[in-house]
C-alpha cells in the first residue's frame, strides 16, 4: 500500500514538472533582480526599451484541453524569469498551444509512460490517458527607462 502511494506521488510529480517549462537566452545587459509583480506585460513595443533576453515559457492545460489559467501561468513564469534578469517589462511576441504525444498515468501500479498506459495491481487497475497540451508563450525581456 505504501509503495502504491509513493508511485502515485511520483507519477503526479512527473506530470507537473514534465508539462511546464521555461527558458531564456540573454541578448543584452542583465540588471539587478526585481520583484515579478513589477514586470509589465506589453503587447506592442514601448517607445524606448532595451532588450535583455528572449523568453519562452509553457504551462500544461487540462488533459486534452488548454485553459486560460494555463496561459496565465505561462505568462507568470515568463515574468519571473524577466524579473530575475532585471527586466521591468515583457514584450509578448507569440502565444499558442503545443501538442505532443500522449500521457498515461497508472494508479495502483508502478510507473508513468508516454503513450497508452494501463497498470494492474492486485487484480484491479485505474488508468488515465490523453494528449499532452501545453500553452506556450514567447516574449522579450525588456528594460523600459523611467518605469518604476
Amino acid at each position: 500500500m505504501m509503495l502504491r502511494n509513493w508511485a502515485m506521488m511520483l507519477g503526479f510529480v512527473v506530470v507537473i514538472t514534465g508539462c511546464a517549462s521555461n527558458s531564456y537566452t540573454i541578448v543584452g545587459q542583465v540588471r539587478p533582480a526585481i520583484d515579478p509583480g513589477r514586470v509589465e506585460i506589453f503587447t506592442s513595443p514601448p517607445r524606448h526599451y532595451e532588450e535583455i533576453a528572449l523568453l519562452d515559457a509553457s504551462s500544461a492545460g487540462d488533459f486534452g484541453h488548454s485553459s486560460r489559467a494555463a496561459t496565465n501561468e505561462a505568462i507568470y513564469r515568463m515574468k519571473e524569469d524577466a524579473a530575475k534578469l532585471g527586466a521591468n517589462g515583457v514584450l509578448l511576441t507569440g502565444m499558442g498551444e503545443r501538442y505532443g504525444g500522449s500521457l498515461g498515468i497508472g494508479i495502483g501500479g508502478y510507473g508513468y509512460s508516454s503513450g497508452h498506459s494501463h497498470f494492474t495491481a492486485g487484480g484491479g487497475s485505474v488508468g488515465m490517458e490523453g494528449p499532452i497540451v501545453q500553452t506556450g508563450v514567447r516574449g522579450i525581456a525588456i528594460f523600459v527607462p523611467g518605469r518604476d
